[in-house]
């Protein structure tokens, strides 16, 4: 089992002049090893870490100061899993500048420690907090003293589930012919667990169906064509398929470059 350590330390803020104000700086250990060494102490997103005590899927724990973690080079979450009462990590290798095809490191926790030692740390940073009348800067920006004072590690009623999920789509209208010269079909995606959705318009190049028409084909005058015959599609060698036609798209990425 992998061990999971919080800390705290308080310095006093020289931003601005404002000298009777403290920063909270964090550290985050794993076996007593921090996952970047690129600067002094960690910036962590504290509420996106005690989500992952019980939660799934991608978690952006570590961030810049600014909030945006792509300002500190980190381009992908920690992916979180539950596994009995274990948390798994797996953490991008390396965790700072996304490199397309990077390895991942995998560290196993066990759950009561895991949150023990993120309440332990928050508990430290409370009393700092407190002790110095609430005039403390935490970070990210945005995040305040008294944000921090309102984290618990107590389970919560609904978890966090952030698990890709899958993308279904189906054909809701066509197959037509445009202009006599060209088949098409409307084809819409919806994501699970999200409400969303969008469509597109797909053409037939003759051995497939492809979203890279030409010319391109707007979505309102294939809405307008009339329905192709049966016939007249087995002609041109369209498969025959059910309708509406479904299939599944890959889930979505777990990064923020978009590569799958």
């Amino acid at each position: 089992m992998n061990i999971l350590k919080l800390t705290f330390c308080s310095i006093p803020d020289h931003d601005m002049g404002k000298a009777n104000t403290l920063v909270l700086s964090m550290l985050l250990t794993v076996d007593s090893q921090r996952l970047s060494d690129k600067e002094e102490f960690d910036m962590l997103h504290l509420d996106e870490l005690v989500g992952s005590i019980y939660g799934y899927g991608p978690f952006e724990i570590y961030t810049c100061g600014c909030g945006t973690a792509q300002c500190a080079g980190i381009w992908e979450d920690i992916t979180v899993d539950q596994v009995g009462d274990n948390v798994l990590w797996n953490v991008p290798n390396p965790l700072i500048t996304f490199i397309e095809g990077s390895t991942y490191d995998h560290f196993v926790f066990d759950r009561q420690q895991y949150r023990q030692a993120i309440h332990d740390g928050l508990d430290e940073a409370k009393s700092m907090i407190l002790q110095h009348g609430g005039s403390c800067r935490v970070g990210p920006y945005g995040f305040t003293a008294g944000q921090l004072l309102q984290l618990t590690t107590i389970e919560p009623d609904a978890v966090i589930d952030r698990r890709p999920q899958p993308r279904h789509a189906h054909v809701c209208h066509g197959p037509v012919f445009v202009e006599n010269r060209y088949i098409a079909r409307v084809v819409k995606e919806e994501i699970a667990g999200r409400g969303s959705s969008h469509m597109w318009v797909e053409a037939w190049t003759g051995i497939h169906w492809t979203r890279e028409t030409i010319p391109s084909i707007p979505m309102d005058t294939v809405y307008a064509s009339k329905l192709a015959p049966v016939e007249l599609l087995a002609e041109a060698g369209v498969p025959e398929e059910p309708f509406p036609f479904d299939y599944e798209l890959p889930p979505l990425a777990n990064n923020r470059s978009g590569i799958l």
